[in-house]
C-alpha cells in the first residue's frame, strides 16, 4: 500500500495512472483470479505459487514497470517463496484455457466498470449486436535452443482469436491456442 503523501501526489501528478492501476486492481482481484485457475485449469495445480501471483508479475512487465518477468521477480523476491524457475515453469506451462477464462473475468469486470461509469453504448448497426472477430499469430520465439540459432526462423508459438464487441469498445472474448498451424475457423 502507498503511503497517503505519495497517493495524494500521484493522484494530482498522474492522475490517469492512478485510474488504470486502481481499474486493474479491481479487475483482477488475486482471490477471483485463483477461483478462475481453479475453475478452469486442466493439468496445472498450486503448491506454493497461486496463479494470481504470476498475474501481478505479468502486469509490471506488460504495463511496463518493468522490462522482463526476471527484473519483476526480483522487484517482489521478498514477498515470494519460490524461485525465479519456478514462476517460469508456471508461465511456460499455464493452460490456454487458464488464459481465455481469465481474460473472460477481466473482461466482464471491465464491462461493469463502464457501466458505472455510464460509458455510452452505440450499436454499429442499429437493432443489431455487432462482435468483429480476428485472429493473429504470435511471432516467432527466441532461438534459444542451440539447434535453432543458425535458422532464418523460429518456432512459432501459438495463435490466437479475438472477439471485439464494437457496440461496448471492448474486447469481450479471447480464444488460445498453442498449434500455431491450426486453421482459425476450426478454432472458432
Amino acid at each position: 500500500m502507498l503511503d497517503a503523501g505519495v497517493y495524494k501526489r500521484l493522484v494530482q501528478e498522474a492522475p490517469e495512472a492512478v485510474m488504470v492501476r486502481t481499474i486493474l486492481e479491481h479487475a483482477l482481484q488475486p482471490q477471483a483470479v485463483d477461483q478462475v485457475f481453479e475453475e478452469c485449469r486442466d493439468d496445472q495445480y498450486t503448491r506454493t505459487l497461486l496463479f494470481s501471483t504470476l498475474v501481478q508479475l505479468m502486469v509490471l512487465v506488460v504495463c511496463r514497470v518493468r522490462r522482463s518477468v526476471s527484473a519483476a521477480f526480483q522487484l517482489q523476491r521478498d514477498q515470494l517463496d519460490v524461485s525465479l524457475k519456478s514462476v517460469y515453469n508456471k508461465l511456460n506451462s499455464s493452460d490456454p484455457q487458464v488464459c481465455e477464462g481469465l481474460f473472460a473475468h477481466a473482461a466482464e469486470q471491465m464491462q461493469h466498470v463502464m457501466r458505472a461509469l455510464n460509458v455510452p453504448s452505440r450499436p454499429l448497426i442499429p437493432g443489431y449486436s455487432t462482435r468483429i472477430l480476428d485472429g493473429n499469430q504470435f511471432a516467432a520465439t527466441e532461438h534459444r535452443i542451440k539447434e535453432l540459432r543458425r535458422m532464418a526462423s523460429g518456432p512459432l508459438p501459438g495463435k490466437a482469436l479475438v472477439v471485439w464487441d464494437a457496440d461496448c469498445g471492448v474486447i469481450s472474448d479471447v480464444y488460445c491456442s498453442e498449434d500455431s498451424y491450426q486453421q482459425e475457423r476450426r478454432m472458432f
